[in-house]
């Protein structure tokens, strides 16, 4: 497994670290020369491979390399660094309500949440109430009430860590209560 330094082509998280790549490679490969023949196109863009980041560790199986290259990223990432291919990205959404049967729903009846994938694919799960694959699961104060997204009124910003879109998802509900909004979630 090896740690290569990439350049500067995608945006980082912090300026002052390094975007990286991971990739499980064996023990007796030139890592230059395995990139240039499985991923060409990471191999134009690596500026250095950082043997000092990547483990010394022979596994005995590459289940267990994938296990840990998937620590390492994590590990990584918790450093500032930016890793091409685990790196999660936060999106804050607003879906509008049915407001049948509520007495006074302002401008308009709305859902504010915040999630690492599509907003589409989360839609979708509000409104069908459970996801099998995940934990993941709709709002019960969604589900059936659910109309539309309302990208409008929704933050464009995309955030790299959960805590930041949480604190945008607050942000949001807030402004669009102050607006005159009935609000549901925002934490």
């Amino acid at each position: 497994m090896r740690v290569f330094e990439l350049d500067d082509s995608e945006l980082r998280d912090r300026t002052d670290r390094a975007n990286m790549a991971v990739r499980v490679i064996r023990a007796d490969c030139d890592p230059r020369r395995f990139l240039v023949e499985r991923d060409p196109k990471l191999a134009d863009r690596v500026t250095a491979v950082r043997e000092d980041l990547s483990p010394s560790t022979v596994f005995a199986t590459k289940a267990r390399a994938k296990a840990r290259r998937k620590k390492l990223a994590q590990r990584l990432r918790n450093r500032g660094h930016s890793v091409l291919g685990h790196d999660e990205w936060f999106r804050v959404y607003v879906i509008e309500l049915d407001s049948t049967g509520i007495a006074d729903s302002g401008l308009g009846y709305v859902y504010v949440g915040e999630t690492s994938q599509r907003v589409e694919d989360r839609f979708e799960q509000h409104r069908l109430g459970t996801v099998e694959w995940s934990r993941a699961r709709g709002s019960r104060r969604v589900g059936a009430k659910a109309i539309r997204l309302r990208p409008d009124l929704a933050d464009t910003q995309v955030y790299r860590s959960r805590r930041a879109s949480q604190a945008a998802e607050a942000r949001l509900a807030a402004r669009l209560r102050e607006m005159g909004f009935l609000v549901e979630g925002g934490r």
